[in-house]
């Protein structure tokens, strides 16, 4: 199975949230892990907004982004298809990043078709677009 990851689905696999467990039992029965180009910035800010909230220490925040840089090196990084993100932005009315994953799982399902293909992902409104585009959509 071919697992492109949304950065809420990224960050689980370094933060132990709900569904932790989950995201890294398919990343390891995935045979390739992707994710948007834009997932490993989007994950460093989520963590520097966990740090200045107080939800994580300096050290542990630290700890994180080096996990962060460390798993990104086994991650496929899905270029941004600049068009096909405009209009699935226009056709699902999606914030401007969930787009781009989207954009990101349409772009790499339509250069390599796959019947095992799954889009993870952990907000019900880009999950609704992603099936609603036809991909396989794993959540918990």
């Amino acid at each position: 199975m071919a697992l492109i990851l949304d950065t809420s689905a990224f960050l689980k696999l370094f933060v132990a949230e709900e569904h932790s467990s989950n995201v890294r039992q398919w990343v390891i029965d995935a045979d390739e892990v992707l994710a948007s180009c834009v997932a490993y910035v989007e994950a460093y800010s989520a963590i520097a907004r966990l740090g200045g909230a107080g939800s994580l220490s300096k050290r542990d925040a630290a700890a994180v982004r080096d996990q962060i840089e460390s798993g990104w090196q086994h991650i496929t990084s899905i270029s941004l298809d600049i068009p096909v993100a405009g209009a699935v932005a226009t056709r699902h009315r999606l914030r401007t990043l969930d787009a781009i994953h989207l954009a990101a799982a349409l772009t790499y399902r339509d250069k390599a078709p796959s019947e095992h293909l799954a889009f993870c992902c952990f907000d019900a409104r880009l999950n609704a677009a992603a099936a609603a585009e036809g991909l396989r959509v794993l959540t918990a």
